[in-house]
């Protein structure tokens, strides 16, 4: 039963990919986990289905609109309370703040939003620059690879 879904996901995402117009689909390994698929665009890995992987995606892009790793990644919180009235790490940003942020697929800065704090010094925010993919909307962010922006 297991082999039948995870050969029905394999599948799905290569119907995904042929309808989303992805550049390349293969296997790869997720976390030193053999994958059995992965899509992958212009280097940066969008999904992936790897036995006995449960993690929402770090990046979120356009594709992944109403798709269940789409859901995934906007699903993810904290009961840790944050914001302006926490302290430590969930305390440095608060929910719409105009942030400077380093995104993982090329290590530069670029203009974000805060959206929510997501526990573990990671905070999901919006990117409002022009990113090196054009589809990507989003990311998960550690407190250390953020900072305000300052106003001269």
């Amino acid at each position: 039963m297991a082999r039948a879904c995870r050969s029905a996901w394999a599948l799905a995402l290569v119907a995904l990919a042929w309808l989303r117009n992805f550049e390349s689909y293969r296997t790869a390994f997720v976390n030193g986990r053999q994958a059995s698929a992965c899509l992958v665009r212009r280097g940066l890995l969008i999904a992936a289905a790897a036995e006995g992987q449960d993690d929402p995606p770090r990046n979120y892009f356009q594709e992944m609109r109403a798709t269940p790793a789409g859901n995934k990644f906007w699903a993810r919180r904290t009961e840790e309370a944050w914001g302006e009235k926490a302290s430590g790490d969930a305390g440095c940003f608060d929910k719409d703040d105009l942030v400077e942020a380093v995104y993982s697929g090329d290590g530069e800065w670029y203009c974000a939003q805060v959206m929510k704090y997501v526990g573990n010094s990671d905070w999901i925010v919006l990117w409002h620059d022009d990113m090196p993919d054009e589809n990507l909307k989003a990311s998960v962010v550690s407190t250390k690879d953020m900072k305000h922006i300052s106003l001269r």
